[in-house]
């Protein structure tokens, strides 16, 4: 369990960094987007 819990912060940390960067190249702030995340069961 502890490994999958490693995988969900560095993903998590990859993609906050992705919103950052792409907020940046539009001129916008990281805080004016909304990340959701969803399962499927």
């Amino acid at each position: 369990m502890a490994s999958s819990l490693i995988d969900v912060e560095y993903n998590y940390k990859t993609i906050t960094e992705n919103i950052e960067k792409a907020a940046s190249k539009v001129g916008k702030s990281a805080s004016d987007i909304t990340f959701l995340a969803a399962t499927k069961r």
